[in-house]
Parts: C-alpha cells; sequence; structure tokens
C-alpha cells in the first residue's frame, strides 16, 4: 500500500472520518461552548419549577403561621429568576452555535444545538408553571386550605 492511498477510515486529503462528523460548518471550534453553561442551562429551569412546587407549600405554611406572605413572595421570584437565568444560558449557547434548527445535525455540535434549543423550550414551560405557581399567593389568604 503506497503512502498516497487512503488508510481503511480515512477519506481522500488525510481527514479521517472522526474528523469528518466533527467539523464545524460555522468556524466555531468543537470545544467552544461552556458544557457547565448549556448542561445548567438544560436542567436548572425545571428543577426550579420542581423546587417551587417541593417548598411552596412548606413556605405556605410558614406564611399561614406568620400571617405574611412575603417568604412565598421572594421564594418564587428566586425560583423564576434562576429559571429565567437558565433560559439565557440555554439562549446565549444557542447563539454561539448558530440558530439553524436541529435537524440532521451529527456529532457533538448538533448535540450541543438540539439542548441549546430544549433548555430554551424547558426554560419557557418552567417560567410559565412558576407564574402559574405563583399566583394563587396574590388571590388567596394565606391560611386558605382545601
Amino acid at each position: 500500500m503506497s503512502d498516497n492511498e487512503p488508510r481503511m477510515g480515512e477519506m481522500p486529503g488525510r481527514v479521517t472520518v472522526r474528523d469528518y462528523v466533527d467539523r464545524d460548518p460555522h468556524g466555531v471550534a468543537s470545544g467552544t461552548p461552556s458544557v457547565f453553561a448549556l448542561g445548567v442551562g438544560f436542567l436548572l429551569p425545571p428543577t426550579m419549577a420542581l423546587f417551587g412546587v417541593m417548598f411552596g407549600f412548606a413556605f405556605g405554611h410558614i406564611a399561614c403561621e406568620t400571617g405574611s406572605k412575603v417568604q412565598v413572595h421572594i421564594f418564587m421570584l428566586v425560583c423564576l429568576a434562576l429559571a429565567l437565568l437558565g433560559g439565557f444560558l440555554s439562549w446565549r449557547e444557542w447563539n454561539s452555535l448558530g440558530q439553524e434548527t436541529p435537524g440532521e445535525g451529527r456529532g457533538p455540535l448538533g448535540t450541543r444545538r438540539f439542548m441549546a434549543l430544549a433548555g430554551l423550550i424547558g426554560a419557557g414551560i418552567s417560567a410559565y408553571i412558576i407564574l402559574a405557581q405563583w399566583f394563587p399567593t396574590f388571590v388567596l389568604a394565606p391560611c386558605m386550605r382545601t
């Protein structure tokens, strides 16, 4: 076998299949986006929505005992702010990776683009859920229970 012939697993021009699949059509290196920011943007919003459900009831009991709903409002505001922070991180990663629909993207770039889009969608849904949980605090008395 001569040096000019491609070997198994290589494409002509000494580009391996791995290099071809991992190449970024936008010119951004595959390792540039922050994996930490991508993970936080994907997981933080639904986690905050779940924390709102779990601890909202506990703060409701505290509000009933103290007669003040300030703790509930502060907690729900923090949950909403953290969920929106996760959405912002996902949006930032989405912009840095290219804004096309994930579609048939292969390799790490397609995966990161999909996670960023899923984080954006999840942040919107989670923010809506947190607002829906927070609304009764404005309307109902703190000691009203079913």
